[in-house]
């Protein structure tokens, strides 16, 4: 499987600017458990928060999503 992504790990800012999700709405995802350490995001080395790319993409186009008409 081809990666179409440039880096698969981007810190959460950079995430930001990419998706529109801020990095304040990625801490209070991580922290009420809708995103999953070592998948969706995890603490670097650094101490900086990072953003599976390729994995936020799969979370949000999951089925398990309501719509706006479904909800």
């Amino acid at each position: 499987m081809k990666n179409d992504y440039p880096s698969r790990w981007v810190r959460a800012r950079k995430y930001e600017v990419i998706s529109g999700m801020t990095a304040e709405a990625i801490k209070t995802a991580r922290s009420r458990g809708k995103l999953i350490d070592g998948v969706h995001v995890k603490l670097g080395p650094d101490g900086n928060l990072w953003v599976n790319v390729p994995e936020m993409d799969a979370w949000v186009e999951s089925p398990h999503q309501l719509s706006a008409h479904a909800a």
